[in-house]
C-alpha cells in the first residue's frame, strides 16, 4: 500500500475525504500537538487508524511505534479470493479485524471498509488491491513492528513465504504453521522447514511434490504435528520424536509398525511426550498384529502410560474408520457396540431401530436408553411393540417414523408410552386412554384420527390437572376436519394462576375467527422471542423463555402443490426440537408475514426482538409497527437514499 493510498483510506476513515480541498490554514495540525497529546490521541484510535496512520511517514511510524499498544494475536491466511491479515485484541474477543487483499473489482474502488455484525460479534474488513505477495510480506512486517507483536499463525500458499517466514521466526516464534498443498517439492526445502521453524507448536503439512519413493526418518521438531498423505513419514521419525499430538493421514504403516508403536507408547521408553495419536492408513490392517503382546490394563499401574487423550483448544476433528458393508453388518455393529461400551465403560445414548433384531438385541444388551428413533417397519407385530413399551426404558424420548409400525390399520393401544417425549408420525394407532393414562411431558403427534371432541376431552383434561399432570407441551396434527366450537367447549379459560400451575392456557387455531382470537388473547402467556427473516423463503422464529430447547418456525414457501398447505413438520436433534408450520407463497409472502407477526405479538403480547431486513417496504413498516428492537440487520443495496430512518427507529 502507497502512502497515498494509507493517507486516502485514514481520511476516509474518518470520514474526512473533503478535507483536501480545503486550505492548508484550515488543516488541523495534528503533529505540531505537544507530544504527550499527540501519543494520547494516537493511542485512542482503532486498528485500522493506527495501521494508516503508521503509514503516511517514516516520522508518523515512529511516533505510532512509542506508544503502549496492546499485543495483537496476528494471522496470516488464505482464501480462494485472496490472502487475508486477520488479528484480535485479547481484550476484546467479540472484535474481529481483517486486511483483505483482492482483484474482485475495480483498482479505483479501493481501498474500501467493511463491518458486519452478529449478536455481539464484529468484524470489521479492510479491502486492499492485490499487486502481489511483497505487499501482504509488507504489511505483515509493518503491523508486526508498530504493535511489537508477533505472528501468531500463518498459512503458506506460495513458496516465497517460506524463506520470509524463516527470516521472521529467527526473531520471534510462531505458534501454528500450515503448508498448503505441493508447496514443498524438494527435500532441501522440507529440510529448511523443520531445521528453522522452531518454537512452532501446531504444524500441519498437505500434500508434497516429491518423488514417491522418498522416506524422512528424523524426527518432526514441533509438539503437534498433522500431516496429509504422509506415506514418507517413517517409524524411525516417530519413534525417536517429542511430539505430544501426530495426526497421520493415508500412512503407509503396516500393522506391524502400529503395534510397535502402541508397545513403545505403553512402556514408556519412547514416545513419553506423546498425549493424543491417530493414524489413518492406505494398507489393509490386522487387528491381531496390532494389538500382539499388549499389555492392557485396567488402571494407572505403569505410571500413567498412556491413559489420557487430549487435542489442542481450538480444534475439532470427526474421525470416521469405514468398514465394509456385508450381509453381516447388523451383527458386527452389535459386536463392536457391545465392545465398545465394555473398554469405555460406557453406555449407549442413543439409538435408531431399523431392524426389528435390533429390538431384541437392545432389549437384553441394555434396557435402558436415553434416546430412541424407530424407522420404518421395524415393528411388525403387535408383540415386538408390547416389547418394546413394557421391556425397552427410554428416559428421554421414543420417536417411531412414518410407516414404523407396520401392524394393520384398525389396530389400536389404549396403554400410555413410558417415555418422557414422544413423537410419533402416522399415529393413527394412538387412542385417547394412552394418552390421558401416560406421564409424558411433550407430545408430538401427527396424522392422528381424534376427532374434535377427543381433543376437547385432552384440552379439558389438562386444563382441571387430575391428568397429564406433567404434560408440559402438546402438539397434534390431525387427518380428520376439527370443528373449533367443539374443540373449545366448556373449557374454563383464566387470566392467572389460580390452577396452581397447571396449564390455564390453551391455544387453538386462533386464526379460524375473532371468537377464537379473542379467547386466546385473555390467557397469560409466557413472553415469545420473535424474530423475522426476510430473505427468501420468508419465516418467522420463535422461541419461549421457559423452553430453551424448543423453537418453532413459520416459512412461507412454494415447494409443493398449493394442496398440500398448510403442512408440518417436526424433528428432535437430542433435547432440541424444532416445530415448522410451512404456508403457501401466494406471491405476497413478505406482507402475509407482516400480518401473521401482527397477529403473534398481539395474541402473545410480545415485540418483534430481532428483523433482518431484506427491502425497502419492511423499513416503514417496523418503524411504524415497532419503532424500538433490540436486533436489525440490513441486507445489500436496501437502503437506497439519505433519510431519516435512523433518527425514526432505535435498536439497543
Amino acid at each position: 500500500m502507497s502512502v497515498h493510498e494509507a493517507e486516502m483510506a485514514f481520511l476516509q476513515l474518518f470520514e474526512q475525504l473533503e478535507i483536501q480541498s480545503k486550505s492548508s490554514k484550515r488543516r488541523f495540525p495534528l503533529l505540531k500537538l505537544p507530544r504527550v497529546v499527540l501519543l494520547e490521541c494516537i493511542e485512542n484510535l482503532d486498528i485500522f487508524e493506527i495501521i494508516f496512520f503508521s503509514l503516511l511517514s517514516k516520522r508518523v511510524k515512529s511516533i505510532a511505534k512509542s506508544v503502549c499498544l496492546n499485543l495483537l494475536d496476528i494471522h496470516m491466511s488464505s482464501t480462494e479470493k485472496g490472502p487475508q491479515i486477520w488479528f484480535k485484541l485479547p481484550n476484546t474477543p467479540g472484535l474481529d479485524w481483517t486486511i483483505d487483499y483482492s482483484t474482485e473489482i475495480e483498482v479505483a474502488a479501493y481501498p474500501f471498509f467493511q463491518s458486519f455484525f452478529d449478536g455481539p460479534h464484529a468484524n470489521h474488513f479492510l479491502f486492499i488491491y492485490d499487486n502481489g505477495i511483497e505487499d501482504l510480506k509488507q504489511m505483515v512486517d509493518h503491523i508486526c513492528e508498530v504493535f511489537r507483536s508477533p505472528i501468531s499463525g500463518i498459512y503458506i500458499f506460495d513458496e516465497s513465504h517460506i524463506e520470509w517466514i524463516e527470516r521472521i521466526i529467527k526473531f520471534q516464534p510462531t505458534d501454528r504453521v500450515w503448508i498448503n498443498k505441493d508447496i514443498i517439492k524438494s527435500v532441501e526445502t522440507l529440510d529448511r522447514v523443520f531445521k528453522n521453524l522452531k518454537g512452532t507448536k501446531y504444524f500441519r503439512l498437505e500434500s508434497i511434490s516429491i518423488d514417491e519413493n522418498f522416506q524422512y526418518k528424523e524426527p518432526i521438531p514441533f509438539r503437534s504435528i498433522t500431516i496429509d498423505n504422509s506415506h514418507w513419514v517413517t517409524l524411525s521419525s516417530i519413534l525417536n520424536g517429542t511430539n505430544s499430538i501426530i495426526r497421520l493421514y493415508e500412512s503407509k504403516f503396516t500393522s506391524k509398525d502400529i503395534n510397535t508403536i502402541l508397545k513403545e507408547w505403553q512402556t514408556g521408553s519412547k514416545l513419553r511426550n506423546l498425549e493424543f495419536l491417530l493414524i489413518q492408513t492406505t494398507t489393509s490392517l490386522d487387528a491381531a498384529e496390532v494389538f500382539e503382546e499388549l499389555n492392557w490394563t485396567d488402571g494407572d499401574e505403569i505410571d500413567g502410560r498412556p491413559t489420557t487423550v487430549s487435542t489442542l483448544p481450538d480444534s475439532k476433528d470427526n474421525n470416521f474408520f469405514a468398514l465394509r458393508y456385508n450381509r453381516r453388518s447388523i451383527e458386527d455393529s452389535k459386536r463392536m457396540t457391545e465392545h465398545i461400551c465394555e473398554v469405555l465403560r460406557s453406555p449407549i445414548r442413543d439409538i435408531q431401530i431399523a431392524h426389528q433384531s435390533i429390538i431384541e438385541w437392545i432389549i437384553k444388551f441394555q434396557p435402558t436408553v436415553r434416546n430412541v428413533w424407530i424407522w420404518n417397519n421395524a415393528i411388525t407385530s403387535v408383540g415386538t411393540l408390547d416389547r418394546i413399551l413394557k421391556h425397552l426404558k427410554v428416559t428421554d424420548c421414543v420417536g417411531f417414523d412414518s410407516d414404523s409400525v407396520a401392524i394393520k390399520k384398525k389396530f389400536q393401544i389404549t396403554e400410555p408410552l413410558p417415555s418422557r417425549s414422544i413423537s410419533i408420525r402416522n399415529s393413527y394407532w394412538l387412542t385417547v386412554p394412552a394418552i390421558l393414562n401416560g406421564n409424558n411431558s411433550v407430545i408430538q403427534l401427527f396424522d392422528s384420527k381424534f376427532t374434535s371432541k377427543d381433543v376437547n376431552t385432552l384440552l379439558k383434561e389438562w386444563l382441571i390437572g387430575s391428568k397429564l399432570r406433567n404434560l408440559e407441551y402438546l402438539s397434534i396434527h390431525t387427518t380428520t376436519l376439527l370443528d373449533s366450537d367443539e374443540v373449545l367447549k366448556d373449557l374454563n379459560w383464566t387470566d392467572g394462576d389460580e390452577n396452581d400451575g397447571r396449564p390455564n392456557t390453551v391455544i387453538l387455531f386462533s386464526l379460524l375467527s375473532k371468537r377464537a382470537k379473542s379467547i386466546a388473547k385473555l390467557v397469560h402467556w409466557t413472553p415469545l422471542d420473535i424474530c423475522l427473516k426476510t430473505e427468501s423463503p420468508p419465516e418467522i422464529q420463535l422461541k419461549c423463555s421457559i423452553n430453551p430447547c424448543r423453537e418453532w418456525y413459520i416459512e412461507f414457501n412454494k415447494e409443493k402443490e398449493s394442496s398440500e398447505y398448510p403442512y408440518f413438520n417436526s424433528y428432535m436433534t437430542g433435547s432440541r426440537e424444532v416445530n415448522f408450520l410451512f404456508l403457501k407463497d401466494n406471491g405476497n409472502a413478505m406482507e402475509d408475514l407482516k400480518q401473521m407477526t401482527d397477529h403473534i405479538g398481539e395474541v402473545f403480547r410480545s415485540p418483534i426482538s430481532g428483523i433482518d431486513i431484506s427491502e425497502e417496504s419492511l423499513i416503514e413498516w417496523i418503524i411504524k409497527f415497532q419503532p424500538t428492537i433490540r436486533k436489525v440487520w440490513i441486507w445489500n443495496n436496501v437502503i437506497t437514499s439519505v433519510g431519516s430512518y435512523f433518527k425514526k427507529s432505535q435498536s439497543y
